[in-house]
């Protein structure tokens, strides 16, 4: 007896952990969003007025950094990508040893026998470099300019690397050292964003690959992990002829660092969700607004894209 009873209670236990184990389901939302009008003032406050039981609502304002269709947004070509460095030349009478390349073949091997095999873009000609003075004193910190590399950028997402060649001669001209800063690398999109694809000399990961003449190499300060600058010493004159590069990681430059976002308005912990939304939009055109309605819970999410053309005059 009892161990039909004992038999009895586990199975009444297994019912009651099954039955709690059942996945419940996710119901997709009802939802609905209506305005008054579809054409508005810049400055006129929009009502959005909804109906339905969504648990979740995100509102979109098609605006940019709002735009729902870019709310996964990783990677785009943009209308213009940029290189922007300083550099600083150091006294001598040497001129013209240093130069900027670009390589989208390079195989990410730091050597000298990799950096031979791979080609590359000499875009040097269109920085402002640091000043070479006749009188052999050192040039002033300088700022390189935008410099335009859109013609490096792909449809693909193909990385490219950038490199600083420094080359001096042995001869009876001194070398001048060279520094190099605040390298950044920008994307800039059709809608005006720009993206930082490398923001800092550091992101940038320069590695320095000795060709020739080892007692002189790139130095960084202050240490290769996080670094605010990379210096070439030059030697005396008549000192060996060196060769030095100095290679970043592997740059996308289609890269976009922010992805659009959306504006929460009702979450499933709103105690009272409200029955409309106001919002100004502060330019005038033509949005596409986009209300997303969900419901969910940590295993599964499901719902609804509402939308609608707001035309925003002035």
């Amino acid at each position: 007896m009892k161990i039909q009873q004992s038999i009895r209670l586990r199975m009444l236990l297994l019912i009651i952990f099954l039955t709690a184990c059942e996945k419940k389901e996710i119901e997709t939302p009802h939802f609905d969003v209506q305005t008054d009008a579809l054409s508005y003032k810049v400055g006129q406050e929009v009502t959005f007025k909804f109906s339905g039981n969504a648990e979740n609502v995100v509102f979109w304002s098609g605006e940019k950094g709002r735009n729902y269709a870019y709310k996964d947004r990783i990677t785009e070509k943009g209308v213009l990508q940029t290189l922007q460095f300083t550099s600083a030349a150091g006294q001598g009478t040497q001129n013209d040893n240093l130069s900027i390349k670009i390589s989208r073949d390079f195989n990410g091997i730091y050597d000298a026998a990799n950096i031979a095999k791979a080609s590359w873009t000499d875009i040097t000609s269109r920085a402002v470099l640091s000043p070479n003075p006749v009188t052999g004193a050192a040039g002033a910190a300088t700022s390189s300019g935008a410099v335009n590399i859109s013609d490096q950028a792909t449809d693909g997402d193909v990385p490219v690397y950038f490199a600083f060649r420094y080359a001096s001669a042995s001869n009876t001209l001194k070398p001048r050292q060279w520094t190099i800063s605040s390298f950044v690398v920008s994307n800039t999109l059709a809608d005006g964003t720009v993206n930082n694809v490398v923001a800092n000399l550091g992101l940038a990961g320069f590695k320095g690959i000795d060709v020739s003449n080892p007692s002189f190499q790139w130095a960084f300060t202050p240490n290769a992990q996080s670094p605010t600058s990379v210096t070439m010493t030059a030697g005396n004159v008549g000192e060996a002829a060196n060769e030095d590069w100095l290679v970043s990681v592997p740059v996308k430059l289609n890269q976009v660092s922010l992805s659009d976002y959306g504006i929460p308005i009702i979450s499933i912990t709103t105690l009272s969700p409200p029955k409309d939304y106001k919002y100004v939009f502060t330019a005038p055109g033509v949005y596409k607004v986009v209300f997303h309605a969900f419901n969910q819970d940590v295993a599964e999410k499901t719902g609804i894209i509402k939308e609608m053309t707001i035309t925003i005059v002035p």
